[in-house]
């Protein structure tokens, strides 16, 4: 036989791409169709092409062939003399050639046929590790080990599984036969490839020495036979037609396994919606929520058909309705004390049963009372005279709206803000007046700090009685309810009286002034 990178027409370091060019080239120019006289040396070279690139395009086959190329390219079936033993001789059967597509012509059961070929080669293996049986056994005066026992009669009872033919059936034959030869463990011991006889030592140090080197020997030796035995067995895997029809048929059982799942979920599927229409129209008959939505389209039909009489004039209508409440739902939506505005309706009210609204609230109805307070207390200096005396009706809205004793601790934003307000406030009433009287010469000033500003400007922690102050015009003794009202009246009827500038030795002297 011709070496695999001959027939190519390469050199052993051919790289991949190279290969496959060289296959393609010699494909043509040997390929039966394009050849006009057929012959059997066309055809036969063209299988060895084949064969030649399906070996070297296979790194593990390539890497083998390497690595045996000598002995392959040898002629085969003889026997090989391995070892030298006055007892025994090795009668092996080479299997390199049998790594090769020359060796059978078809794959059928024909005497040059795939099936008959490997047939026989396994048969002559199995004879070859069963005659080496009584060798074994006969051996007793050799060095025995564990790892020999089972190269001896213990085993003798070991049945090779045969290849087969090509309607062999795969579970009974092939299945058995793969499952066996590719773990294949050679009976021989190869005791006669021993290197050294242990009876000739002198010494139990050396007789140790020869042993290991003689159990080393053997276990290479045991090691290439597997070794090339399991390759075979690949390589005949790889290319056996039975392997590859039921790997066929295992992915058509896979696929048909695969679309009757699908058709079982997808008649799921039209069971579970067909069982969803026959509640959804249940529902529908037996007055359920599908029949209050149809209610609901229903009311909502009518409603806009009567809108539809009435488009022009209930237009306006609706914008400022709905112009307006969207406006009351922002107020309604706000919160004054904490300046927040909510999403809805309900998170504002869990918003104001919460400890913190209602501290900030607490705190806003002391600051607004005191702000209260301060404007009634400038509004009584700017007559000669406080106005002692108030209606009946003032008296009792006075009692009805006196808020109760509440003790509370401004912060020092709430502090800072309020003497702010207090400020302004002041300023704003200085310049109201004196914008009302413009022939005045005397300048507007504030008066002096009530008692109640000073006691509001310090806010303690005792509890702090805080009424809510009186609004009189100190010309007509007319009571007002809030300022706008009064600050309105004076405008319109001109009772605004300027205060004169209080005398400066009058001012209460302020403790821990800063300087």
């Amino acid at each position: 036989m011709r070496c695999y990178y001959d027939v190519l027409g390469v050199p052993r370091n051919v790289e991949p791409v190279e290969l496959k060019k060289a296959y393609y080239k010699m494909s043509l120019q040997w390929h039966p169709d394009k050849n006009a006289t057929c012959s059997e040396d066309t055809t036969s070279m063209f299988q060895q092409i084949q064969e030649a690139y399906r070996v070297l395009s296979d790194p593990h086959e390539r890497a083998w062939y390497d690595s045996h190329r000598t002995q392959i390219l040898q002629t085969g079936g003889r026997g090989a003399r391995v070892g030298s033993n006055a007892d025994y001789k090795e009668q092996r059967v080479d299997v390199f050639q049998y790594f090769t597509r020359s060796c059978f012509r078809a794959f059928d059961d024909r005497a040059d046929g795939f099936y008959t070929v490997y047939q026989k080669v396994f048969e002559n293996i199995a004879e070859e590790e069963l005659r080496v049986t009584a060798f074994n056994a006969s051996d007793d005066d050799q060095s025995t080990t564990d790892e020999d026992a089972d190269c001896k009669g213990e085993i003798s009872a070991r049945t090779y599984p045969t290849f087969g033919r090509s309607d062999s059936p795969y579970i009974e034959v092939v299945a058995p036969f793969y499952q066996f030869w590719e773990m294949f463990r050679t009976r021989k011991s190869y005791t006669w490839l021993e290197k050294y006889d242990t009876r000739c030592a002198e010494s139990r140090p050396e007789r140790r020495a020869m042993e290991a080197e003689n159990r080393r020997i053997r276990n290479a030796a045991r090691k290439k036979r597997n070794e090339e035995i399991r390759e075979l067995v690949a390589f005949v895997k790889k290319r056996d037609k039975r392997v590859a029809a039921e790997r066929e048929r295992l992915q058509l059982a896979n696929q048909e396994v695969h679309a009757r799942s699908q058709q079982m979920a997808k008649q799921a599927r039209l069971r579970s919606a067909t069982e969803l229409a026959e509640a959804w129209n249940e529902e529908l008959a037996f007055g359920g929520i599908a029949a209050q939505w149809a209610e609901d389209f229903e009311a909502e039909l009518a409603r806009m058909e009567a809108d539809l009489d009435d488009v022009h004039i209930q237009s306006d209508d609706q914008d400022q309705k709905g112009h307006h409440s969207e406006e009351t739902d922002v107020e309604n939506l706000y919160c004054l004390a904490c300046d927040k505005v909510f999403a809805s309706v309900k998170s504002k009210e869990n918003h104001e049963t919460s400890k913190k609204h209602r501290k900030q609230a607490e705190i806003l109805r002391q600051i607004l009372l005191a702000d209260e307070e301060a404007a009634t207390a400038a509004t009584d200096h700017h007559g000669d005279e406080p106005v002692n005396e108030r209606t009946s009706d003032a008296q009792s809205s006075s009692v009805e709206d006196t808020e109760p004793v509440v003790e509370v601790k401004l912060t020092k934003r709430a502090k800072k803000a309020q003497r702010k307000r207090e400020r302004e406030t002041e300023k704003h009433n200085a310049a109201r007046t004196a914008s009302e009287n413009p022939e005045a010469s005397v300048p507007v000033q504030a008066s002096a700090p009530s008692a109640l500003q000073e006691k509001a400007r310090k806010p303690t922690t005792k509890c702090t009685e805080i009424r809510p102050p009186s609004l009189v015009c100190e010309v007509c003794t007319t009571e007002f309810p809030s300022r706008n009202q009064l600050f309105a009246h004076l405008k319109s009827t001109g009772h605004a009286i300027v205060k004169k500038p209080a005398n400066s030795a009058s001012r209460p002297k302020t403790k821990n002034k800063p300087k």
